[in-house]
C-alpha cells in the first residue's frame, strides 16, 4: 500500500494511485474548505440583523443591510411589530415573507408579522419581487388614514425596458394608506395578486399606467371603507378579477380604457356614494362582467356604461335601485349583450323586465 496516498474529502477516504489525480483532488478539497458558506444563505431573518420585533425601535437598517450585502434571497419577518421610518425600496429580486394571521390583523395584539411605516410602505422597482404573509400599516392606530402615502407602489423597473414582470403578492393586509396597491409604472404584466385585503384610504387597487398593464390576475382581493373607489383600473388589458369585492366604499369599480377584462363572481356591497354608480365602465371593450350587488340603494345605478363595446353582462342586484340597475345613457356601444339580470333595467330608454335573459341591449346597438 506504499504506492497509495489517502485523500480525505468530507471525512471519506479514497485510495488514489495517479499523482496528478491526487493533486486535482487535493485542490478541490481546499476549494471546498475555503467556501464562505455565509454567501450561500438564502433566508435572512431580520431579527438576526438587528430588527426590533417589539416596535420600540426602527428596523430600517436591518433590511437595508440585508439588501445591500446580498444579490437576492428571502427576507423573513418573524411574528412581531416592525417600525420603518422610510420605505423599503426594492431594486433586487428579493422575497419578503412574514407570518400570516389574516382574520385578526387589524388587532394590535394579534399574532403575525406587522410592518408600520411613517411614509410609503414598499416601493417596488424590480420584476420578480414577491411580498407575502404581511400586515402593512401606515402610522399607528391613532393616525387615521394617510392622504399622501402608498402601501405598495410599483414604479418603473430598474431596467432599460422599464418593465415590471412576474410580481407576486399574496396574503397581505394593507391599512390606512392613501392607495393600497398602486402602479403608475410604464408597464406591468404577468403578475398575480391573491388574498389581499386593503382597508381604508382613498383607493385600494389603483393601476393607471402610462403604457399598459397586461395579464394581471387578482384572486380573492377585497377593499373596504375607501373614500373614493376600491378598484381603479385604466389601460389594463387581458386581465382577470376572480371573487374580488368592494364593501362600504364610495363606489366599487372604475374600469376605464380597458380591453378584455373579465370579472368572475365579483361583488360590490354597501356603496356609500349618492352621486356615483356602484360600478362604472368607461371606454372599455370586450369585457365579461359577472357582478353581484347588495345594499347599494344610494348609488345612481348598479352599473354604468359609457362608450363601451362588446360587453357581456351577467348581473344580479339584490336591491331596488331608484333609477336603474344598468345605466346605458352614455352609450354601451355595439354588440353588447345582457345576460341574466335580476332587477328592472333601463337601457337607452328601453326597460327590460326582471329576470331577463340573453339578448342584445338594443336592436340599434347591434347593427
Amino acid at each position: 500500500m506504499a504506492d497509495f496516498d489517502k485523500i480525505s474529502i468530507n471525512k471519506t477516504y479514497y485510495n488514489v494511485k495517479d499523482a496528478s489525480a491526487r493533486q486535482q483532488i487535493t485542490q478541490l478539497q481546499e476549494a471546498i474548505e475555503n467556501i464562505d458558506v455565509s454567501t450561500l444563505k438564502t433566508v435572512f431573518d431580520v431579527t438576526e440583523y438587528g430588527a426590533d420585533s417589539t416596535g420600540a425601535a426602527y428596523s430600517d437598517n436591518a433590511v437595508s443591510r440585508i439588501m445591500s450585502e446580498n444579490a437576492s434571497g428571502i427576507i423573513f419577518f418573524p411574528a412581531g411589530i416592525y417600525k420603518f421610518q422610510n420605505p423599503i425600496t426594492v431594486e433586487k429580486p428579493f422575497k419578503f415573507v412574514g407570518v400570516y394571521e389574516y382574520g385578526n390583523y387589524a388587532k394590535e395584539n394579534a399574532y403575525g408579522s406587522k410592518l408600520r411605516f411613517a411614509t410609503n410602505g414598499f416601493v417596488v422597482k424590480i420584476g420578480g419581487c414577491q411580498i407575502c404573509n404581511l400586515a402593512i400599516f401606515w402610522g399607528d392606530n391613532s393616525s387615521g388614514a394617510s392622504d399622501t402615502y402608498i402601501g405598495v407602489d410599483i414604479q418603473n423597473a430598474v431596467s432599460a425596458e422599464n418593465v415590471s414582470i412576474n410580481l407576486f403578492f399574496q396574503n397581505l393586509y394593507i391599512q390606512d394608506f392613501r392607495f393600497g396597491i398602486n402602479s403608475e409604472a410604464q408597464t406591468v404584466f404577468m403578475s398575480t395578486f391573491i388574498n389581499i385585503w386593503v382597508n381604508g384610504g382613498d383607493t385600494a387597487y389603483r393601476f393607471r399606467t402610462t403604457g399598459n398593464c397586461t395579464s394581471l390576475t387578482f384572486i380573492s382581493c377585497w377593499g373596504t371603507w375607501q373614500t373614493n373607489v376600491t378598484w381603479n383600473l385604466n389601460r389594463v388589458y387581458y386581465s382577470t378579477l376572480i371573487s374580488c369585492g368592494s364593501d362600504n366604499s364610495q363606489f366599487g369599480y372604475a374600469i376605464d380604457n380597458c380591453l378584455k377584462v373579465s370579472m368572475i363572481a365579483c361583488g360590490v356591497e354597501s356603496v356609500t356614494g349618492s352621486t356615483v354608480p356602484a360600478a362604472r365602465f368607461d371606454h372599455s371593450s370586450v369585457c365579461k362582467i359577472e357582478l353581484f350587488g347588495s345594499s347599494i340603494t344610494s348609488a345612481t345605478a348598479f352599473i354604468q356604461l359609457i362608450q363601451c363595446g362588446g360587453m357581456q353582462l351577467d348581473i344580479y342586484c339584490n336591491d331596488n335601485i331608484a333609477t336603474s340597475v344598468l345605466d346605458d345613457s352614455g352609450g354601451a356601444g355595439r354588440n353588447s349583450m345582457l345576460g341574466y339580470c335580476r332587477g328592472t333595467v333601463t337601457v337607452s330608454g328601453t326597460t327590460f323586465t326582471p329576470d331577463a335573459y340573453v339578448r342584445p341591449l338594443t336592436t340599434a346597438q347591434t347593427s
